[in-house]
């Protein structure tokens, strides 16, 4: 009996021991498997030159005003502190291409968060219908006439091996933007136009047209004329492509035909008979046996 009880006594204290263990290692397993979570890309703080964010900055507001010291200088990104990510900056442009605000991006390639600052005191600006130029320049090229608010087609002189024309247009009225193409690529014989367009504050646009004009200059002898202020030579020099050698090319192309038009004339009077025959008739020579 003493004995059956000694045994019972071991085989519980034995299943209380396997119980107490398979419990904390099932405890432990699920504690383990738990993921931590991956934080959000925010910003913690931020500041700007040229300002002062006029809100207090917290990582979960997103929409600010933004007081400017000086409007003409766009702010630059000073100091900032993440939870995680990277950041971009950029700006936020109306129709016109106006400075508005600042746009700040933290991402890390999946998420994002996007904070604005909005200029809180710009000028009003008063809209107007000046889409005129006021000058414009080129890297390598003659303007024959100045630009005037009446006239829109210009000729546009520019030396037989230019490829790259740079252009630098300035509107008459400060809040008008100039857009065309300010990096015009062109091969040597070509010479189609240039087109560049002035939009004004109201959105009404021009657009003024330049025709080119390549002379027979190297760009070394024209930016000499450029240095030397001998327009007119520019003027004067034969347009690219009208020297000795196009003369050549017409010359014999004319010849060549006049030798063609020779021969075909030849040919018809002497190997060729367009006379009518004489009305022999079928019996003649049979009647005169």
């Amino acid at each position: 009996m003493k004995r059956a009880v000694n045994r019972f006594l071991c085989f519980f204290v034995l299943f209380v021991y396997c119980f107490s263990f398979c419990g904390f290692a099932f405890a432990d397993g699920t504690v383990s498997s738990e993921e931590p979570t991956s934080s959000e890309c925010k910003l913690v703080s931020v500041s700007f030159t040229n300002g002062n964010i006029n809100e207090p900055f917290s990582k979960d507001r997103f929409d600010y005003t933004f007081t400017l010291e000086n409007e003409s200088v766009r702010p630059k990104l000073k100091s900032y502190e993440l939870t995680s990510g990277n950041l971009f900056v950029n700006y936020e442009t109306d129709e016109a291409g106006v400075d508005m605000g600042i746009v700040a991006v933290v991402t890390d390639g999946v998420t994002e968060s996007r904070y604005r600052f909005m200029y809180s005191n710009l000028t009003e600006i008063e809209t107007n219908s000046d889409n005129t130029l006021e000058n414009i320049e080129f890297n390598c090229a003659y303007l024959k006439d100045d630009i005037r608010d009446d006239l829109k087609e210009y000729k546009l002189y520019i030396p037989k091996d230019l490829t790259v024309l740079n252009i630098y247009p300035t509107a008459h009225d400060g809040n008008a933007v100039c857009s065309g193409p300010f990096e015009f690529v062109l091969d040597e014989k070509q010479q189609q136009p240039v087109i560049i367009s002035v939009i004004a504050s109201d959105k009404t646009v021009r657009e003024y047209k330049f025709k080119i004009n390549r002379v027979n200059l190297t760009q070394k002898e024209f930016q000499q004329c450029l240095f030397d202020g001998d327009f007119e030579k520019i003027v004067k020099s034969k347009p690219f492509l009208s020297g000795p050698p196009l003369y050549i090319a017409i010359i014999s192309t004319v010849c060549g035909l006049a030798i063609v038009f020779a021969c075909v004339f030849w040919a018809r009077k002497n190997l060729i008979n367009t006379d009518k025959p004489d009305n022999v008739s079928f019996f003649d020579g049979e009647n005169a046996m």
